[in-house]
């Protein structure tokens, strides 16, 4: 017998649900979710996450007429939680856990991947875009090595000595730590020459990029600004002065919809290259290993994938573009609304592709064509995805 706890059920008379967050007009028609009284989506902490959960959870309100709860869960409890029912979906992965991903949707079957939600996760170097078009030639390592004596190492800068790659971020790099851990007043010494590798937190800095900077022959020395906020203050203050400034950052985020930033074309991933010695082979095996790419999935309790209704068939639909994802995710960071304000406004100026997401046959208008604000935008973490 299965002993798994279910997600609770409301009475079929239930007018509305309690949320964790305000989500405006409620009304139930259990039918839509196949007799499910309410959904729950998991709400990360990233922004980028929030607009997922926040867009899905208002067309599933305003569409199908389905009570929504997003719940604020960091992603081993989202992923515990959609093992026992209390959670239906997570609608952001980058692949982290993955001792509990073959767990649940594997040995215990309690969780179906339903498919990517469409950006691709990546992890990089960037600069800003202004700065780089006033230097000639393309963003290369060859090309940042010439040019590392210009990179800007920015007020409140300290050592970076992390190398726990199980604690690293991809959107919210700074993970789980405080804005203020680990910032001081700066270290004057933080770069005895050369440039710095701007990170949030101390601990985002991985064995990955320090070994790409031994093995490219890179004069950079990793620092930390405290947290992802004060990364994007940098990042924005550089652009404004067509300044220089080397930054571990990320695609899919909103800042890509604000500032131009240009990613650095480092060293191509191949499976197994961070564990190789680059000065130990000849056929290739050796050489420095880049990030690879992370394309981001969505997951279902597979009890509610199964009896869901219209609601699961639509969250399994639904997909969209880093650059949707970075419009939304910026008005909630950078411009203070709340993920059900945001989602409400984007989705009123984007009704075609609405449509597409009711539709079967997911017709409806095109995604925008993609283009990155940052260069490839598609080189992810390796080592150890983000911990989200």
């Amino acid at each position: 017998m299965d002993a798994r706890p279910r997600a609770r059920r409301l009475p079929i008379t239930a007018v509305c649900v309690t949320v964790l967050l305000p989500l405006g007009a409620c009304h139930s028609e259990p039918a839509a979710a196949g007799g499910f009284d309410e959904v729950v989506i998991a709400l990360p902490h990233w922004p980028g996450g929030q607009a997922n959960a926040a867009v899905a959870a208002h067309v599933l309100r305003e569409e199908f007429g389905v009570p929504v709860v997003l719940r604020e869960l960091d992603q081993g409890r989202a992923w515990d939680l959609m093992d026992t029912g209390e959670v239906h979906a997570v609608l952001e992965d980058w692949g982290a856990l993955p001792e509990r991903a073959e767990l649940y949707t594997g040995r215990r079957g309690s969780v179906v991947d339903v498919g990517e939600l469409g950006p691709v996760g990546g992890v990089g170097w960037y600069v800003p875009a202004s700065w780089a078009r006033s230097r000639p030639g393309a963003p290369t390592p060859e090309w940042l090595a010439d040019l590392t004596d210009e990179l800007t190492v920015p007020p409140g800068a300290v050592p970076a000595g992390g190398t726990d790659d199980e604690g690293t971020g991809g959107e919210g790099t700074g993970g789980e730590g405080t804005e203020d851990e680990g910032a001081g007043d700066g270290d004057p010494d933080a770069t005895e020459a050369g440039g710095a590798l701007v990170y949030g937190h101390p601990d985002d800095a991985t064995e990955l990029d320090e070994r790409l900077i031994e093995d490219l022959d890179l004069d950079l020395t990793p620092v930390a600004l405290g947290g992802e906020e004060q990364v994007v203050a940098a990042l924005r203050t550089a652009a404004e002065k067509g300044e220089g400034l080397l930054a571990g950052w990320w695609e899919p985020h909103w800042l890509h919809a604000e500032v131009r930033l240009v990613e650095i074309d480092l060293p191509p991933y191949t499976e197994g290259c961070e564990d190789a010695d680059p000065a130990g082979a000849d056929d290739g095996t050796g050489q420095p290993c880049g990030y690879p790419e992370i394309a981001l999935r969505k997951y279902l309790n597979a009890e509610f994938a199964e009896n869901g209704g219209a609601a699961a068939a639509f969250l399994t639909r639904f997909s969209w573009t880093a650059r949707e994802q970075n419009e939304v995710a910026r008005l909630i960071a950078a411009e203070g609304m709340t993920p059900e304000g945001a989602a409400a406004r984007w989705v009123e100026a984007h009704p075609g592709r609405v449509t597409g997401w009711l539709r079967e046959d997911g017709e409806g208008d095109a995604a925008p064509e993609e283009a990155s604000a940052g260069g490839s935008g598609t080189a992810g973490r390796a080592a150890g995805a983000p911990s989200r």
